[in-house]
């Protein structure tokens, strides 16, 4: 047999876990991401044809595709190439397997649509909007200062931000804004320590207040627009570990943009995290959620 053949031999054996393993249903689209994790650069009307037209394929690439899928099931599934049997046998380093996330451009997923890594920093205006743009229940914003969120209603038009949140309040979905409590001496404390690498974080919860008064005056606008809207502002009195953007956290399409602090790292600079309901990850964030949350002051 032919190095070609073989190793379209191991190709098809990939591909047999591939499209029968519950926990390896990726389109193709998904598995040339993971593949590009890997090192292996494919594009997907390529990988097509190694599917469909393996012979329109060259060897080198044949190889490199095929090594890749190898190394992915190994990672991911704990199985090596039996190249005797031409199949994939379970090997004892199983219960170490991995997901290996899918590349596209600066972001990551685990191909299966239940979390995401946006190593690029904070979404855009219009990629939060459209992330909350569904909410049934709750849409939550909890952050130090909140300052970004604020600045979405003073400083950009209405259209990109203000409109969409009072289609959801007009709904019904309660908008919840959480900020650390200035007065709390380990928020302080975190600023204090923070700008020993920030300088300029230096006394930054004493911006605090003037952003809640901010926020009340948005309130105090909505509520002009819709009575009674259900748009709350609290103070949580913990260290700041993490910005969220959470909607519908409950229910199960629940998700979450989760942005964890990097010490001495602008949090705008900080990688987002999109997890959703189905992820075992999103069970941690959602206790972290709600720890963060409970006891918190409700600002009237």
């Amino acid at each position: 047999m032919s190095i070609r053949e073989q190793h379209l031999e191991l190709f098809k054996a990939a591909m047999v876990h591939l499209t029968s393993r519950e926990e390896t249903l990726y389109t193709q689209v998904a598995i040339c991401q993971k593949l590009k994790t890997l090192g292996v650069q494919v594009s997907t009307s390529l990988f097509s044809k190694m599917v469909n037209t393996p012979e329109l394929v060259g060897l080198r690439s044949v190889q490199r595709i095929s090594e890749g899928l190898q190394e992915l099931l190994r990672l991911e599934l704990g199985l090596r190439y039996d190249h005797t049997k031409k199949v994939f046998v379970e090997t004892s380093g199983r219960s170490s397997k991995k997901v290996v996330p899918a590349q596209k451009g600066n972001n990551f997923s685990n191909g299966i649509n239940d979390l995401f890594f946006h190593a690029d920093g904070r979404r855009s205006i219009s990629e939060k909007v459209a992330f909350i743009s569904k909410a049934q229940e709750e849409v939550i914003f909890l952050g130090v200062r909140l300052r970004q969120l604020v600045s979405y209603f003073t400083h950009r038009k209405d259209a990109e931000f203000k409109d969409p949140l009072l289609e959801l309040l007009n709904r019904g979905v309660e908008v919840r804004c959480y900020l650390a409590d200035p007065d709390h001496n380990p928020v302080r404390l975190y600023f204090s320590d923070l700008a020993t690498a920030l300088p300029e974080e230096c006394f930054g919860e004493k911006a605090i207040p003037e952003l809640i008064t901010q926020l009340q005056k948005v309130q105090a606008e909505i509520r002009r627009s819709i009575p009674g809207a259900p748009f709350r502002i609290f103070k949580y009195r913990h260290l700041p570990t993490a910005h969220f953007l959470a909607v519908d956290t409950n229910r199960a399409q629940g998700k979450m943009l989760v942005s964890n602090y990097i010490f001495g790292v602008p949090r705008s600079k900080a990688p987002v995290i999109e997890v959703h309901q189905r992820s075992k990850l999103y069970n941690y964030y959602h206790a972290a959620l709600e720890a963060l949350t409970r006891g918190s002051m409700e600002v009237v």
